[in-house]
């Protein structure tokens, strides 16, 4: 009997959190504000996802949507399928960071020898760090901007054309 009511208590929960996504979805379109307040809240809920926040990204998301007067909603939204994706979203930017830093660096030999080893090895050690940093800052900078105007733009265009298709659809 255990095991049928952990599958079945699992599967009611399943149900419970897409209950809860769709009902998410269904308020988003269902906003009275224009589509560009909601596709702006998205896009604004999604850029805390791009840095290390540490458990406070939902917070500056609605922050964010309040300050620039966007659908809080919708940025609570991204910013929760924004923490599940912050691993691609890291990976992102250190690859974007590393080819801007490729592309701007200057390969020049080191003209001063030292003997101690030692000290070379800690120096390259601590200067990799500090660029795998940079890297990951240049690259959380890019692709906030740049995926924040695609991603405006093409949720608008979404929003215009399908948002009373998707509200059938859920409702259905």
């Amino acid at each position: 009997m255990a095991p049928i009511r952990f599958i079945r208590s699992y599967g009611d929960g399943m149900m419970k959190w897409t209950r809860k996504w769709r009902l998410t979805l269904i308020r988003l379109l269902r906003v009275k504000s224009a589509d560009r307040h909601v596709a702006f809240g998205l896009v604004v809920g999604f850029v805390p996802c791009w840095l290390p926040t540490f458990g406070i990204g939902a917070f500056l998301s609605a922050a964010l949507a309040r300050l620039f007067k966007a659908s809080v909603t919708a940025a609570l939204a991204s910013a929760a399928v924004g923490s599940v994706l912050w691993p691609a979203l890291f990976y992102l930017n250190y690859k974007i960071g590393g080819l801007v830093s490729l592309l701007f660096s200057r390969h020049t030999p080191a003209e001063i020898e030292i003997d101690e080893v030692e000290y070379m090895e800690a120096a390259e050690n601590v200067q990799s760090r500090a660029q795998i940093g940079i890297d990951f800052t240049v690259g959380a900078l890019i692709n906030s901007v740049v995926f924040s105007v695609i991603g405006y733009y093409v949720i608008l265009a979404i929003l215009n054309r399908y948002r009373v298709p998707l509200l059938n659809k859920l409702r259905s």
